[in-house]
């Protein structure tokens, strides 16, 4: 496989990896829960998003592969040189992250390694998302997210999205908001002035094996 660091230009890198994905098509049909809609990462093989308002703060989000029947899938995050891979599943009661992997070089399938089927679990995204619910994220739990609007409309770079999830994350240097979008996910992050710190600015190719 190429290792994703010599590749100069980013458009190569989400060749190869679409590549890899396409591979994996063949798998049933998983059936998403209801409540998903708005989960990160799970509608769509790329998303791009741009830091700060420029391109050199990019961020790509691009999913290797797709959930398989018990809704566990793998995404890489591509940000400058650096590439760290995750395991999610999705579940009836939220998604979670199974195992991360820092050091990532080449695609390849993590989805059955033993970090991925042990009993240590963080929760990303609940399935309930009522406003005032208050969840903890992180391996230990330690991160609190509130969900403050729902929905809402948000607007960002001339963009509207409808009914809008926001939710806030208390971090040791302030809360962050997080906003996340129907058959999107995860749109923008914000700081707590409301300054907008990552922001989806394209998406590309949907996720063939769900529906």
């Amino acid at each position: 496989m190429r290792n994703k660091k010599s590749i100069a230009r980013r458009g190569w890198v989400l060749l190869g990896l679409l590549a890899v994905f396409l591979l994996g098509m063949g798998q049933p049909v998983y059936a998403k829960p209801d409540w998903s809609e708005s989960a990160p990462y799970i509608h769509f093989v790329n998303y791009h998003y741009v830091g700060n308002g420029v391109e050199g703060g990019a961020r790509d989000v691009i999913m290797e592969y797709s959930p398989d029947a018990n809704g566990i899938f793998q995404i890489s995050v591509l940000e400058g040189t650096s590439s760290n891979c995750y395991i999610y599943q999705i579940r009836q009661d939220g998604l979670y992250e199974l195992a991360h992997f820092d050091t990532y070089s080449d695609v390849e399938d993590k989805r059955t390694t033993d970090a991925a089927k042990d009993d240590k679990k963080a929760l990303i995204l609940p399935a309930d998302l009522t406003v005032g619910k208050v969840y903890y994220t992180g391996y230990d739990k330690a991160v609190k997210n509130t969900v403050v609007a729902n929905p809402m409309t948000y607007v960002i770079n001339g963009k509207r999205y409808e009914n809008t999830i926001k939710v806030s994350r208390e971090l040791p240097s302030g809360t962050i908001y997080l906003y996340y979008a129907p058959k999107a996910g995860l749109i923008a992050v914000e700081d707590q002035a409301g300054n907008p710190e990552f922001v989806l600015t394209e998406t590309y190719g949907n996720v063939a094996n769900t529906r």
